[in-house]
């Protein structure tokens, strides 16, 4: 199952100090086939991924443990099923 997790940044000064424990967990994520995606929700609003779970549950453990949730660098965070209906290749472009 692919689910969507959704942050919504707080202070910024939080989210810049956390952002390398941040990506250093989302880089273990891809790696080990968890996540699909991950990425920032321009201009600096929050961030979008997708993760590979057995269930919505084990997303949003995903979610929780997120050193950006865990540090309080959002103040905002939720996770829901995904069902794709269609992916262009554009999207397996890295942009940032």
């Amino acid at each position: 199952m692919i689910c969507a997790g959704i942050l919504t940044y707080g202070d910024p000064d939080v989210v810049h100090a956390v952002r390398p424990r941040h990506r250093a967990y989302v880089h273990g994520l891809l790696e080990s086939g968890r996540a699909l995606s991950g990425g920032t929700l321009q201009p600096e609003f929050g961030g979008l991924f997708l993760y590979v779970v057995d269930s919505v549950d084990e997303a949003r453990e995903l979610a929780r443990n997120d050193p950006f949730v865990t540090e309080g660098a959002v103040v905002r965070w939720e996770v829901h099923e995904y069902e794709t209906h269609g992916v262009r290749p554009e999207l397996l472009v890295v942009t940032g």
